[in-house]
């Protein structure tokens, strides 16, 4: 466990409400640049720190936050069947 939580219930409790919205412009940005792709138009779901976010025809993103709701990793999950580029 992070050093920011007690446990795993003191973990979950921190996420219950999602925080994405206070950071939206700062994780679009940071994506364009990391991977060239635009998060407008996304659909996002979240579960405690995760976020996901995906459009047809778009690579899959995942984003994870810290307690104060700011990103601190982005990966890329590639549409089935293409390459990464």
């Amino acid at each position: 466990m992070n050093i920011d939580w007690v446990d795993d219930k003191d973990f979950a409790k921190s996420f219950a409400k999602p925080k994405y919205a206070q950071n939206k412009a700062m994780a679009n940005s940071t994506v364009k640049s990391l991977f060239n792709v635009n998060l407008a138009g996304n659909k996002v779901s979240a579960k405690e720190n995760e976020y996901t976010f995906k459009r047809d025809k778009q690579p899959t993103i995942v984003g994870k936050i810290n307690m104060k709701g700011q990103f601190y990793s982005f990966s890329i999950i590639p549409q089935a069947g293409s390459p990464l580029q």
